[in-house]
């Protein structure tokens, strides 16, 4: 008996959907009110207005479009989940399970003064991008 092998987690879906998965974990669970939403990357920007995009359309390599900066995702969930803010500070956030920069996500309204800016990390459909708040247990 044979079996496909397994696609990787971090494998990001080409089904054309335009979407990403975001999931939240802990206190920002509970903020969103759910574990996961699905986020259109046309949909970024919208509720903020297209002039709230740190990259715009133009900005984005012919090669990887449709996409979307991360912190221009940020900056849309923060539109939607305003309460997410005061979490930022502490939070980390992953995309296709590996861990983003700071300065990679942190919309620049709330950067650090003095921090450098680095070059966009880029969001497209299928990827899954991870909003992690400090955890505690025991």
């Amino acid at each position: 008996m044979s079996s496909s092998p397994a696609t990787p987690a971090s494998a990001a879906r080409t089904d054309g959907s335009g979407l990403v998965t975001v999931l939240f974990f802990a206190a920002a669970k509970d903020v969103a009110g759910a574990a996961s939403v699905e986020i259109a990357i046309a949909d970024v920007g919208v509720d903020a207005g297209a002039g709230a995009l740190q990259h715009g359309p133009r900005q984005i390599p012919p090669s990887i479009a449709p996409a979307v900066s991360l912190a221009d995702l940020v900056e849309h969930l923060l539109a939607r989940f305003p309460d997410l803010k005061p979490l930022l500070a502490s939070m980390m956030v992953a995309v296709n399970l590996d861990y983003a920069p700071l300065e990679s996500w942190l919309p620049a309204r709330l950067a650090v003064a003095g921090g450098q800016p680095r070059e966009p990390l880029w969001v497209r459909p299928g990827d899954e991008v991870a909003l992690i708040p400090p955890v505690s247990g025991g």
